[in-house]
């Protein structure tokens, strides 16, 4: 279900991504396909894979915004 959550999330991101910054775009799609990597693969490893791949890319697309918009 967490898995579910996060590519809707992500999705909604994506579109968000369509109108503002290309770093709205790419970094949902990274976020979903590394979840979907950790899923499928690392079953064992699952949330430490989570905490590591969604929080990254997130906090670097949300400081990169931040940087373009001041």
């Amino acid at each position: 279900m967490w898995a579910y959550g996060v590519t809707l999330a992500m999705f909604a991101y994506t579109l968000m991504g369509l109108w503002m910054d290309r770093p709205c775009l790419w970094v949902p799609m990274i976020v979903t396909a590394a979840v979907l990597i950790g899923y499928f693969a690392l079953k064992d490893t699952y949330w430490i894979w989570c905490s590591i791949t969604n929080g990254g890319p997130l906090l670097w697309g949300a400081f990169i915004l931040n940087r373009r918009s001041k």
